[in-house]
C-alpha cells in the first residue's frame, strides 16, 4: 500500500487468493479476463469503508503472474470540487501569479498547452480543472480518454476502444466535427494523431494535453520535435505547466532546524531561503503513523510561450538555452517553487530537493 507516496506493506495473500483478487477487480474494471499477457488499464469504482471511491486500474504481466496497481481517488474529485468554488482553478492550490498566467493560457482562441510531469503527478486532476474551467465560461468541452476516471458535468468525454476501431485518430476526427473549443486528451497523440491534433490547433481549437517530462522546458522541446517543424512548433504551441505532488510536513512532529552545508549548496543563488537558512524536519509520530508526512500537495511551473522564448523554440534549442530564456521570461522553476514553500516552513528542505530537478538538470 502506498500512502503519500511511500509503500507500506499492508499483507500478504497466497497465490490462489492472488488469481481471484485479479480477476475480481478485472471485471470490475471492465476489463478482459483472458489477457493476462499484455498489459491493461481502466476504473473502477469500489467501496471503502462507509464510501465508494473512484479507483485507476492498471495491470501488468510479470514472472509470477499478472500484478494489478489501484491509484484511488480523493473522496471529492478536485475537477468536481471546482463545480462548487466561483474560481475552477482553485482546488489546486497555485500561487497568485502563477494562476494569473494559467488564466491567460486559458483565453486563447486556439492552440496546444502541454500539462507535463512523470507518471503520479495530478496531470490528470489539472487537465480536469483547466478543463472545467473552460466549461465554466461557457464553451464547449470535448475529452478523450483512455479510461473516464471522473465524470465532468457539462463536458462530452469519450472512452477510447481501440478493439471497436475507436482509436486516438478516429476520436479526434469525430471530436472535430463537433467543433468543440477546447479539446483535452487524457493521452499524448502518437506519430499518427499529432497531425490532426496541429491542424485542429491551427483552425480555431484549444488543444490540452499531458506530457511526461521533468519540466516545462523539456515538454516544450519534446513536443516541438514530435511536431517535426520548430516553427510550426512555436506556433503552435502556446504555453506548458509542469508539476510535482510534494509530501505535506506533519504539523505535530515538526521541528525547525538549519540547513546543513551540503543543503544550503543546493539551493539557488538569490533564493530568498538563503536569508534564512532554516527548514522543518518531520521524525515521525503517532498522530502520522510515524511517516513524518500528512499528505500530499502540488507545486507548478508555469510558462508561455511568447516573445524570446518563441524565437529561441524557432531555432535549434537545447534545453539548457531555452530555461534560460524561461528564467529570463519571470518562469520559477520546480527547484525555486519547492524551495520558497521550505522557507515558508510548508516543506522539508529533504522533500525538497527529492522531488525536483536541480535547475538547469536533464538537458534535452
Amino acid at each position: 500500500m502506498r500512502v503519500d507516496g511511500v509503500l507500506r506493506a499492508a499483507g500478504v495473500i497466497s497465490s490462489t487468493d492472488h488469481l481471484r483478487y485479479v480477476n475480481w477487480l478485472k471485471a470490475r474494471a471492465g476489463l478482459a479476463l483472458p489477457r493476462r499477457a499484455e498489459p491493461n488499464r481502466g476504473a473502477a469504482r469500489l467501496r471503502l469503508g462507509q464510501h465508494d471511491r473512484r479507483c485507476r486500474v492498471s495491470t501488468s504481466p510479470t514472472l509470477y503472474g499478472e500484478a494489478v496497481a489501484l491509484r484511488f481517488h480523493r473522496a471529492v474529485d478536485p475537477a468536481v470540487e471546482a463545480l462548487e468554488q466561483p474560481d475552477a482553478l482553485a482546488p489546486l492550490g497555485l500561487r497568485a501569479d502563477q494562476a494569473a498566467i494559467v488564466d491567460l493560457l486559458l483565453r486563447q482562441p486556439n492552440g496546444i498547452l502541454l500539462v507535463a510531469g512523470p507518471a503520479g503527478s495530478g496531470r490528470t486532476t489539472m487537465l480536469h480543472c483547466l478543463a472545467r474551467a473552460v466549461a465554466g465560461r461557457g464553451a464547449a468541452v470535448f475529452a478523450v480518454e483512455e479510461a473516464v476516471e471522473a465524470e465532468l458535468p457539462g463536458i462530452r468525454q469519450v472512452k477510447l476502444e481501440p478493439e471497436l476501431g475507436l482509436d486516438i485518430v478516429n476520436a479526434l476526427r469525430a471530436a472535430n466535427r463537433q467543433d468543440p473549443a477546447l479539446l483535452v486528451l487524457g493521452v499524448p497523440p502518437d506519430e499518427g494523431a499529432w497531425p490532426l491534433v496541429v491542424e485542429m490547433a491551427n483552425t480555431g481549437h484549444y488543444v490540452m494535453l499531458p506530457w511526461q517530462a521533468q519540466d516545462a522546458a523539456a515538454a516544450l522541446l519534446e513536443a516541438t520535435r514530435a511536431i517535426g517543424d520548430p516553427v510550426l512548433a512555436a506556433g503552435t504551441l502556446v504555453g506548458a505547466t509542469a508539476q510535482r505532488l510534494v509530501r505535506r510536513p506533519c504539523p505535530a512532529c515538526a521541528a525547525e532546524r538549519e540547513l546543513t552545508d551540503l543543503e544550503r549548496d543546493q539551493v539557488p543563488a538569490g533564493h530568498p531561503l538563503l536569508q534564512s537558512p532554516r527548514t522543518v524536519e518531520s521524525r515521525g509520530c503517532e498522530e502520522c503513523g510515524y511517516s513524518g508526512t500528512a499528505g500530499r500537495y502540488a507545486i507548478f511551473e508555469t510558462a508561455r510561450v511568447e516573445g524570446h522564448v518563441r524565437r529561441q523554440m524557432s531555432g535549434d534549442s537545447t534545453g539548457e538555452a531555452l530555461r534560460l530564456r524561461l528564467r529570463e521570461a519571470g518562469v520559477s522553476s520546480l527547484r525555486w517553487e519547492a524551495l520558497l514553500r521550505v522557507a515558508a516552513q510548508q516543506l522539508t528542505v529533504t522533500e525538497a530537493l527529492r522531488a525536483t530537478p536541480a535547475d538547469g538538470a536533464g538537458t534535452v
